[in-house]
């Protein structure tokens, strides 16, 4: 969560995000969800649209929980 905060204030960039995630599914989960809430408050809604996509992907089914739901009616 850390390099998300600091991708929004402009001390990280997208790729930090991505590689803190690691292998673990639910930092993937995450890292893609909240990549694609912040491509989308920059106004680039086609990466917005690729990482919600990636984050409401049955992959994440299990790990997501609530906010895999949420990430699906987002992508709606």
């Amino acid at each position: 969560m850390q390099q998300i905060y600091e991708l929004f204030q402009g001390k990280r960039r997208p790729e930090d995000v991505l590689s803190a995630a690691g292998s673990l599914l639910e930092g993937q989960f995450y890292a893609h969800l909240y990549l694609g809430i912040y491509f989308e408050a920059m106004g680039n809604n086609q990466l917005a649209r690729e990482h919600i996509a990636a984050a409401a992907s049955d992959r994440f089914a299990a790990v997501g929980g609530y906010m895999h739901a949420v990430a699906k009616v987002h992508l709606r």
